[in-house]
């Protein structure tokens, strides 16, 4: 497995560019949300998602990474609205190294309350809750 994809994604992600980092997953991309029930498929939906919660989450930091055969684990602190937290996005990849599956992880509880309400507004989807 080859990481340069990822590690281009991750990078234009910082810069906020989008566009950029979405050459580097595939085009049936799916993103599996701790707030969502249903995934979010392909990379319109993909890419507004990241817009949103790029808009929600007032900090996020890289603490760790751990791989394996198939797979990525990313490990970050992250802050909404003065809630921290921890976060975990499991990433995937398909036979051509693209990012083709991602899915996320947030703890305690009340960090993913925290946004909940504004991500579902943005992405106009109506609240589990």
């Amino acid at each position: 497995m080859t990481t340069s994809h990822l590690a281009a994604f991750g990078q234009a992600m910082a810069r906020g560019d989008i566009e950029t980092a979405f050459t580097h997953v595939s085009d049936r991309i799916a993103l599996y949300s701790p707030i969502f029930e249903e995934p979010f498929v392909g990379k319109a939906a993909v890419g507004r998602v990241m817009g949103a919660v790029k808009s929600v989450v007032t900090a996020s930091e890289r603490t760790g990474t751990a791989q394996g055969d198939d797979r990525i684990v990313q490990f970050s602190t992250v802050t909404i609205d003065g809630v921290t937290g921890n976060g975990v996005e499991l990433i995937q990849f398909d036979a051509e190294g693209l990012i083709d599956r991602i899915t996320i992880f947030w703890r305690p509880l009340r960090l993913g309350l925290a946004g909940h309400g504004r991500l579902a507004s943005l992405l106009g989807r109506d609240p589990i809750l």
